[in-house]
C-alpha cells in the first residue's frame, strides 16, 4: 500500500428528491474513482493503519467483490454494502426523508418493496430508481427485473433500517 496520505473526499450529501438524486449521479460521474480501501476510509469503517496491515497480510482482501472482510468479521455486512455502493459510484439517500414520487408504488408495490428490501423512489427520464441497502447485488437486480417485467432499475444506497421504517410509514405490514 502506498504510504502517501490519501486526499480527503467530501462526504456525500444525501439526496432528498429525484432532481437532487440526478445531480448527485452527475457529480459522482465526474468524481475520481474510489476503490474499496478509499471507501472504507471515507466511511470511517477502517483506519489507514488497519488497512495497511490487512493489505500486507493479503492484498486480495480489498478486491472489490471480495467478501472476505465480512467473512473474517473485519467489516460488517452493512458497512461492506455501503462501501461497495461508494465504489460503484452510487449516491446515498436518507430513506426516511426522501420525497418519493407517489406513482412509484404503482411500479413496485409496498409488499414487493418489503419482500426485496427496497424503497421505490420514482421515475426520471424513463429510469425508475429504487433505494436498497445492497444496491450492488446482482441477485437483487435480477429479482427486481423479474418481478417488474424486465424493467431495469438504477439503485442507490440507503440503510435497511431506514427503508423498513419508511415502508412502515407508507403502508401496512406484510400479510
Amino acid at each position: 500500500m502506498s504510504t502517501e496520505p490519501r486526499t480527503a473526499v467530501a462526504p456525500q450529501v444525501a439526496a432528498r428528491n429525484l432532481p437532487e438524486l440526478l445531480q448527485a449521479l452527475q457529480s459522482l460521474r465526474r468524481a475520481p474513482i474510489v476503490d474499496l480501501k478509499q471507501a472504507l476510509l471515507q466511511l470511517q469503517v477502517l483506519d489507514e493503519a488497519t488497512i495497511a496491515a490487512l493489505d500486507q497480510e493479503d492484498p486480495q482482501l480489498f478486491h472489490s467483490r471480495s467478501r472476505t472482510l465480512v467473512e473474517r468479521v473485519v467489516v460488517s455486512e452493512f458497512d461492506w454494502h455501503r462501501a461497495m455502493a461508494r465504489v460503484a459510484g452510487l449516491p446515498e439517500i436518507d430513506a426516511l426523508t426522501f420525497e418519493i414520487d407517489p406513482k412509484a408504488l404503482e411500479v413496485v408495490s409496498i409488499d414487493q418493496a418489503r419482500l426485496y428490501g427496497v424503497l421505490p423512489l420514482g421515475m426520471v427520464d424513463e429510469l425508475f430508481f429504487v433505494a436498497a441497502s445492497k444496491p450492488t447485488s446482482d441477485e437483487l437486480q435480477h429479482q427486481l427485473q423479474v418481478a417488474t417485467g424486465g424493467r431495469s432499475m438504477p439503485m442507490v444506497w440507503a440503510s435497511a433500517d431506514a427503508i423498513d421504517r419508511r415502508l412502515d410509514q407508507l403502508g401496512s405490514p406484510l400479510i
